[in-house]
């Protein structure tokens, strides 16, 4: 079975200095497209994310399709879809993740405006009240590094848990991405500081998996038993992955085939240097996305330190050791961490 993002629209309320979408402003999947889609494969679960799905004017119509076909589902929003949709479609939602740079309302509204701070804790006092169980996702950068262990009460307050992605150096705002851009030293002392405080719920972060030794979800998760799905139709291992020749009439033709694609199969591609190293069969290589943003494939994570010739850093932490369902786990680069 494949778990898919889809991307149903490019459109957002916001305008998101780090964010990926822009290049789909233009674009968005009909139901048509979803169903498509859901006769071509086995879909286990699918997360709705890039722009704001509500903008897309057949969004319901496409979550109650994928319900009533037992796909369970979640969403990524910056709380506007949720106040937007009637309490009967909110419970058709696994999880839901609410998108925040910031853990307190004058930085956040500061970093975004549009009294962003107050649509995310309106829409997860609205899960909280029905009973679904929902994250906060951020980006872990340069501006919001020193920041980041603050998001500690704020989920405890809302008795949530805090999902963090790497950033990326996207191309949609390149010279922005590049000023926020984590530095090896920085990424890792954020990391440190990160563990020292919450506890684990799951990590499909490649390179963490090495350093914290987790033999959960080997390699890289993107494009291997995942698909993501953007609003111009195309399929890609990952979102930050840039052009894909894939399409949903691949997905059509092929099925689950699409995953020995070039692009999915590229993917997985294992460095030179990394070959032999013993986290390999941890990590993969790292993050093939990162890499091929970086220096490209063919070479080692940036924050690998075996490519530095040093020693991964010794990294203490708490393990959540509570059964926690949530549809992010073990799908694509990312961490789950809890109170």
């Amino acid at each position: 079975m494949i778990k898919l993002g889809i991307g149903t629209t490019g459109r957002c309320n916001m305008n998101c200095r780090h964010c990926y979408s822009r290049q789909y402003n233009n674009f968005s999947l009909s139901l048509t497209d979803i169903k498509r889609i859901a006769n071509s494969i086995e879909i286990e679960s699918v997360n709705f994310g890039t722009g704001e799905n509500i903008l897309n004017g057949e969004f319901l119509q496409i979550v109650k399709y994928l319900h009533e076909r037992n796909i369970d589902l979640s969403l990524t929003t910056n709380g506007y879809s949720i106040l937007n949709m009637s309490d009967d479609f909110i419970k058709m939602f696994h999880d839901v993740d609410f998108s925040l740079e910031f853990p307190t309302r004058e930085l956040q509204n500061g970093y975004r405006g549009h009294n962003s701070w107050e649509m995310v804790c309106a829409g997860m006092k609205r899960c909280k009240a029905l009973g679904i169980p929902f994250s906060i996702a951020t980006v872990l950068m340069r501006s919001n590094s020193e920041h980041i262990v603050e998001f500690y009460d704020l989920i405890k307050e809302y008795d949530c848990f805090l999902r963090i992605n790497i950033i990326k150096c996207n191309s949609s705002n390149k010279d922005e991405n590049l000023m926020n851009e984590l530095s090896y030293d920085l990424f890792w002392q954020s990391i440190k500081n990160i563990f020292k405080k919450f506890k684990l719920v799951s990590c499909s972060e490649p390179i963490l998996k090495a350093a914290l030794k987790l033999n959960s979800g080997i390699g890289v998760p993107c494009g291997k038993s995942s698909i993501r799905i953007q609003p111009d139709g195309s399929l890609l291992p990952c979102v930050y992955w840039g052009y894909s020749e894939q399409r949903i009439e691949d997905l059509e033709q092929n099925g689950e085939k699409v995953l020995l694609s070039p692009e999915f199969i590229a993917s997985q591609i294992v460095p030179d240097a990394c070959r032999g190293c013993e986290y390999v069969t941890l990590c993969g290589g790292g993050c093939a996305s990162r890499r091929k943003l970086d220096k490209g494939l063919n070479n080692p994570d940036p924050f690998c330190p075996m490519a530095r010739g040093e020693k991964f850093p010794e990294i203490t932490y708490t393990l959540n050791k509570n059964q926690v369902d949530l549809i992010h786990s073990s799908y694509l680069c990312t961490i789950i961490l809890s109170n």
